[in-house]
C-alpha cells in the first residue's frame, strides 16, 4: 500500500516508521529544510524560542524505540539536563529518522498543496466494518524549483501539527494600538524588551515562561489571562518573580491608540510598550479546503479548533481508514502517544485489526461530544486530553493488536513531576528528582525491553 504522510514532526516520523515495519510503502511529506515540526528551531513551522527547554523530564518525552535517556542526550547534543533545550529535542528527533532510516522516505521543501478523495471508484457502505477507504489525489509543489508533482495515494496520514497558525483573540482597538504586538510564536528572545512595559496575553506553558524570561530585563510585565496554571502566581495579589515586576491581570479588554490597555474588571494600564499574544494556535489543513461539499464524516471541518467527527481524535467515520490524523491531542505526552496511533492506524490499514461500522464510529463521537457538553467543556477543548491519555495510551495498545500494555513508570514520572512543578514553578527543571522513579526508568531502559509484541 502507499500511503502519503504529511508533516515530518514527531507525528510524522512515527507514522512513517511503523508503516515501514509493515511493509507499506510510506512517502513523508514536509515543507521545511529538515524533519522536526515545532522542534526545528528558526523554520516557518517552528514555534520555539531561543531559550525554550522541555516541562517534561526528557525520559518521558522519548519515543519507546528510541530511548531518550542521559547517554543518548550527550551523545545527540552534549546536554544531560533532564528538562533539556529544543535543540537537544530536534536533535534526538533527527537521529530517531537516521536510526530508523526514514530519509529515504522523506521529500523535504516539499508543500501538500491539495489533498483530495477519489470518491468514483470507492463504494461506501456505513452498516459494514470500515475495510477500506478512498484513495487520495495529493498535488505537492517543491518550494525551491516550484515544480508542481499530482500522485494518487491508497491512504493519506494528517501529521502537520497544532502550533503553527497563530490564534490572536479579537479585542477591541487591536489595529489602533501604537506599540508593538507579537504572538509568541514569533518571539525568540528577550533583549528587545530590556527596559520596556509589556504586556504578555495568556498563561499557559508559553505564557508563563516568556513573561518569566522578559521580566529579567523589562521594567514591568503585566500578565494577563482567564486564568492561571500556575498555582503559586495564581495566589499572587503584589507584584512577584525573581525582580517583584511581574503584575497579574484579568483578560484584556480593550486596546487604546494611546498605548494605554483596558482589562476586563475595568481597571487601566498606561503607556503599554509591547503585548506579546501568547494566546494558542489554530487547527488548521490548508491542503483539505474545499473537500467541504463531501460532507463533514469524509473530510471533516473544523471549528473552533474542533476537527469533528473523529472516531477517537484518529478516524474520521466516512473515509476512514484510508484517511487518518495523528497529533492532535494536547496536554500530554506526545511522542509514545504518536507511536500508539501510529501503531494502531498501521495496523488497520494492513488489515491486522478492523474498525467498527462507520455508523458505530459515528455513534460513539456523538456520545463523546454528548459528554463534553454535559461537562460544561468549551469545543475547543475537544482534543485536550489531561490525565485521561493513560487510559487512552492503553486503548491504543490494545486496537493496535501489536504493542504490550505500556509499562507503568512512564505515567509514575509524569505525575510525580507534575505535582512537584505545581508546587516549584520557578525553579522545578533545575531541582526535580524522585528517586525511586528514575531506579524504575533506569532499570527499564538497561533491561532493553520492548512494548512491542511484533517488531524488528
Amino acid at each position: 500500500m502507499e500511503v502519503a504522510v504529511v508533516g515530518a514532526g514527531a507525528a510524522g516520523l512515527a507514522m512513517t516508521r511503523a508503516l515501514r515495519v509493515a511493509g507499506h510503502k510510506a512517502t513523508l511529506l514536509e515543507k521545511n529544510t529538515k524533519v522536526g515540526g515545532t522542534w526545528a528551531y528558526g523554520t516557518g513551522r517552528s514555534a520555539m524560542y531561543q531559550s525554550l527547554r522541555t516541562n517534561l523530564p526528557r525520559e518521558v518525552m522519548g519515543f519507546w524505540e528510541l530511548p531518550f535517556d542521559t547517554n543518548l542526550a550527550q551523545e545527540i547534543n552534549r546536554d544531560t539536563r533532564r528538562y533539556c533545550g529544543h535543540e537537544t529535542v530536534q536533535a534526538y528527533l533527527e537521529r530517531y529518522a537516521r536510526t530508523f532510516d526514514l530519509e529515504r522516505n522523506l521529500q523535504l521543501n516539499t508543500k501538500v498543496e491539495r489533498c483530495r478523495p477519489i470518491l468514483d471508484r470507492w463504494n461506501c457502505s456505513w452498516d459494514q466494518p470500515a475495510t477500506q477507504g478512498p484513495q487520495w489525489e495529493v498535488k505537492t509543489v517543491h518550494e525551491v524549483t516550484r515544480e508542481e508533482r499530482t500522485k494518487t495515494y491508497d491512504a493519506l496520514v494528517i501529521c502537520n501539527g497544532h502550533y503553527s497558525e497563530p490564534n490572536v483573540p479579537k479585542v477591541d482597538g487591536t489595529g489602533e494600538f501604537p506599540g508593538e504586538q507579537i504572538h509568541s510564536h514569533s518571539y525568540r528572545e528577550n533583549t528587545a524588551y530590556a527596559g520596556k512595559r509589556v504586556v504578555v496575553v495568556g498563561a499557559m506553558a508559553s505564557g508563563e515562561d516568556i513573561a518569566r524570561e522578559v521580566a529579567q530585563v523589562a521594567n514591568e510585565v503585566h500578565l494577563a489571562a482567564r486564568r492561571f496554571q500556575n498555582f503559586v502566581w495564581a495566589k499572587e495579589s503584589g507584584p512577584f518573580g525573581d525582580r517583584e515586576n511581574i503584575h497579574k491581570h484579568p483578560i484584556l479588554k480593550r486596546l487604546c491608540n494611546d498605548k494605554s490597555v483596558v482589562f476586563d474588571d475595568g481597571s487601566v494600564l498606561h503607556g503599554v510598550d509591547s503585548i506579546i499574544w501568547s494566546t494558542g494556535y489554530d487547527v488548521t489543513f490548508p491542503f483539505l479546503d474545499g473537500c467541504e461539499d463531501l460532507g463533514p464524516n469524509i473530510v471533516p471541518r473544523v471549528v473552533d479548533n474542533r476537527v469533528e467527527h473523529l472516531f477517537e481524535h484518529v478516524f474520521p467515520p466516512g473515509s476512514a481508514p484510508s484517511l487518518s490524523f495523528l497529533g492532535l491531542l494536547w496536554k500530554c505526552v506526545p511522542f509514545p502517544m504518536f507511536e500508539l496511533q501510529a501503531a494502531w492506524v498501521t495496523s488497520v490499514l494492513s488489515g491486522q485489526t478492523q474498525l467498527p461500522t462507520r455508523n458505530e464510529m459515528l455513534a460513539a463521537v456523538k456520545e463523546f461530544y454528548a459528554h463534553l457538553d454535559q461537562e460544561g467543556y468549551p469545543k475547543r477543548h475537544t482534543h485536550m486530553i489531561g490525565d485521561d491519555q493513560w487510559k487512552y495510551n492503553d486503548m491504543l495498545a490494545k486496537y493496535s493488536g501489536c504493542m504490550h500494555p505500556l509499562p507503568k513508570w512512564r505515567e509514575n514520572l509524569y505525575r510525580s513531576q507534575s505535582n512537584f512543578r505545581k508546587t516549584h514553578p520557578d525553579d522545578y527543571r533545575e531541582t526535580y528528582v524522585d528517586q525511586d522513579v528514575l531506579a524504575e526508568v533506569e532499570a527499564w531502559f538497561a533491561s532493553g525491553r520492548s512494548i512491542f509484541a511484533t517488531r524488528s
